[in-house]
Order: structure tokens, then C-alpha cells, then sequence
């Protein structure tokens, strides 16, 4: 089947419908709260919030205990799952609950797809139409959690989280339900690919050179800026993996993904690099000073404010 191409024109905020971020998850794969990555000049969660807002109100963020997101807007709903590490079908819960009487159906994402926008959360609801759930699928895995819900299918949800049970896709499972497939519905040429997850520094990675932040062929390095104090939702030494061929171009990636503290360092009288190479090299810890030299794959740089070590 030839690939569709998608909605392009959006409707104002769908009637009855609400959203639900699920981004209270461990990370335990990426090593860092997912939420809080930088993408596009600001946090995952943000970016991820921005998009479903313009589909759905009210959106209800999902988090887990403990965990500081980054400043939501006033009318999103924050809940918690009651427990840290029990799985999505408690986050779901929780928005479920939250979202009782403000909506008839709900749409649920979780937090780390970055290409996710909004003309395919409005295929989903759209698919909504005499069933109770309408799910995407890629090669052939359904994905419970890219998908659009009835909201009376709390009760169920509710026994399935009462039963300990742990996947997400045993809600609709026995229902009536539609599932598209993504590769019937994309291509390619039609951009990133809208199920892109980042569940590993190597996905982030390349979700970043998708998004034109890195060459997608240049070595993979990691790139740390060093601050003078820590910084709300940053702290001293934010850290990011991406694909850079210098240290100048890791530097112009930094202020695409950090825009708030380039002036900060331009004030500072420009940058320079620390360059460490992988775990044994001779050259680790030596000082590059040369911002055009070629990287390496698994090399770490460090950018510090011009003159400081």
C-alpha cells in the first residue's frame, strides 16, 4: 500500500479530548530523566507538551514520586504514580482518574518521542470512531501507548492495575479497536520517523542529527558544558550525547540545545575546549585548544568559559 501523507491542516483543540503525558518512567537505559533531555532548545517535556496542547486540554503529566520536571504551564494537571518503577499502567491510572468528567476520551504519549506531532495525535482520536481504542503500530508491534482511549475504560483499567498486571496493551486487548500502521502511513521523505523513541544515549544521539543538531556520519562523542553554578533544571554540568566532526561544531550544537547560556558565555569572552579522549587513551585530560581539530568516536568534551580550566 502506497504511504498516506498526513494531516497538514489542524482543527482547533479536539471537542471531549484530553491528553496524557506518561514521563515519570526510570530512564534506566538512558541513565538520566528523559524529561528533563534538551531538545530543540528546551526540555523533552516541553517540547512533548507544546505539541499535545495544541490537539487536546486539559493534558495531565504523569510523574513519578520525587521527580522535579521542568515548569509546566498553569493549566496542566501534574499527578503521580504512587509508587516509583511499577510501569505505565499506573501513570495511565492516575491521568485517567484526574481526567474523570473534564473529557470523553483521552490522547497518551509518553515523553520521549520528539517527532511526535500533532496531525498524527489527530489520526488517532480519528480513529476513535465506534471503538474504544485506537493504537499505532510499527513492524508489526502495536504500541499501546501512542494511542487515543475512551476514557470509560477506567473500570478496566483500574481491575488490570488491581491484578498487578504490567502491560499496557491488555486494555484494549478483546476490544473493539483500530491499529494503523505507521509504514502504510509514512515514508522516509515525509521526515523523522513520528514513533522515533530515545530510550539510549545512541537514540538520543541520532534523534539529535535527525533534527539537524550534529551530523548524522560524524564521530559520537559527548559533550559536557561546565557552569560556575548550577542552574534550575540544568545543574553545573549539563551533558549530552551528540555527533560533532570539531570542537566548534559540539560548541554550535551546545547553543542550539542550550540558547539561554550562549550569551553567558559570549559575555565571558568566548569558550574553550577540554578534550578527553576514551577510557586509557595518552591523550586524556590533555587541554585542545584548536577548536577545528578532528574528533573521535567515544571522546568526551568539556566547554568551559574562556580563560577557567
Amino acid at each position: 500500500m502506497t504511504p498516506q501523507t498526513p494531516v497538514t491542516e489542524l482543527p482547533a483543540r479536539l471537542p471531549a479530548t484530553a491528553g496524557l503525558i506518561l514521563a515519570g518512567g526510570r530512564s534506566s537505559r538512558m541513565g538520566v530523566d528523559k524529561a528533563a533531555l534538551r531538545f530543540g532548545g528546551e526540555p523533552l517535556l516541553l517540547r512533548v507538551l507544546a505539541r499535545l496542547r495544541q490537539v487536546a486540554a486539559p493534558v495531565v503529566v504523569a510523574l513519578a514520586p520525587g521527580q522535579v520536571p521542568p515548569a509546566l504551564p498553569l493549566d496542566v494537571i501534574a499527578v503521580r504514580d504512587p509508587e516509583q518503577g511499577r510501569g505505565p499502567l499506573w501513570g495511565m491510572l492516575a491521568g485517567f482518574r484526574a481526567l474523570q468528567g473534564r473529557a470523553r476520551r483521552v490522547l497518551l504519549m509518553p515523553v520521549d518521542l520528539p517527532f511526535f506531532t500533532p496531525p498524527w495525535m489527530v489520526r488517532l482520536v480519528g480513529g476513535l470512531e465506534g471503538v474504544s481504542a485506537c493504537l499505532y503500530s510499527s513492524e508489526g508491534f502495536v504500541n499501546a501507548l501512542t494511542a487515543a482511549y475512551d476514557l470509560a475504560l477506567l473500570p478496566e483499567l483500574e481491575r488490570l492495575v488491581a491484578e498487578g498486571r504490567q502491560r499496557p496493551i491488555a486494555l484494549s486487548e478483546g476490544r473493539p479497536r483500530h491499529v494503523l500502521a505507521i509504514e502504510e502511513l509514512w515514508h522516509p521523505a515525509l521526515g523523522a520517523p513520528p514513533l522515533m523513541d530515545m530510550d539510549t544515549p545512541e537514540a538520543y544521539r541520532e534523534a539529535l542529527a535527525l533534527e539537524g543538531i550534529g551530523a548524522p556520519r560524524a564521530p559520537a562523542i559527548l559533550l559536557t558544558l561546565r557552569l560556575e553554578a548550577p542552574l534550575p533544571g540544568l545543574g553545573a554540568s549539563p551533558a549530552v550525547p551528540l555527533r560533532a566532526a570539531t570542537p566548534a561544531a559540539a560548541v554550535a550544537a551546545a547553543w542550539r540545545l542550550f540558547p539561554e547560556l550562549e550569551a553567558r558565555f559570549r559575555e565571558r569572552g568566548g569558550w574553550s575546549c577540554v578534550r578527553r579522549g576514551p577510557p586509557g587513551s595518552r591523550q586524556a585530560g590533555q587541554p585542545s585548544i584548536d577548536p577545528d581539530a578532528p574528533l573521535r568516536d567515544g571522546e568526551a568534551v568539556t566547554i568551559v568559559l574562556a580563560g577557567r580550566s
